[in-house]
């Protein structure tokens, strides 16, 4: 029996309801219901994974963190996502930022701006951050993107 569907139950319901349901699927429809430990069902999904990728690909210390963002999406919703995904990565000692748009030429007014807040916290908390951009990017927004953050360093 293969699992491609998990079906949530809530609240749960007692034992009474369970065998009532499971009567009505097999009367109705000649469908069996089955209970399956969480932890068992996981477990085989970590096992499968783990056939599939290799322990070492999953295992692996690396973060990689993409999102796919719907058009015209409100700036504010955009700033939440990337701070949440920067949090999730954690950085407390070094941060790699590796990003070939990141100094656009050409950028909203705010741009400055919105960079700090997204990168603010983790650039106070870790005393190395690296930058790796393309070579053909907008050095006077670079520029001022790194005073402000001298700026907002000293502050602390």
């Amino acid at each position: 029996m293969k699992f491609n569907r998990l079906y949530i139950i809530d609240p749960n319901p007692c034992t009474k309801q369970i065998l009532e349901i499971a009567n009505y699927l097999y009367d109705k429809y000649k469908l069996d219901l089955s209970e399956l430990n969480k932890d068992v069902y996981y477990w085989n999904e970590v096992k499968q994974l783990i056939l599939e990728q290799g322990q070492t690909k999953i295992l692996s210390p690396i973060y990689i963190e993409e999102a796919i963002l719907r058009d015209n999406i409100p700036k504010n919703q955009v700033l939440a996502t990337l701070q949440s995904m920067l949090n999730a990565c954690n950085p407390n000692t070094k941060l790699h930022i590796i990003d070939s748009y990141l100094y656009p030429k050409n950028h909203d007014p705010d741009y400055i701006n919105y960079f700090i807040n997204i990168f603010e916290n983790a650039i106070i908390m870790c005393s190395n951050v690296n930058i790796c951009t393309k070579t053909d990017r907008n050095i006077k927004l670079e520029q001022s993107i790194q005073n402000e953050i001298r700026k907002k360093i000293h502050k602390y």
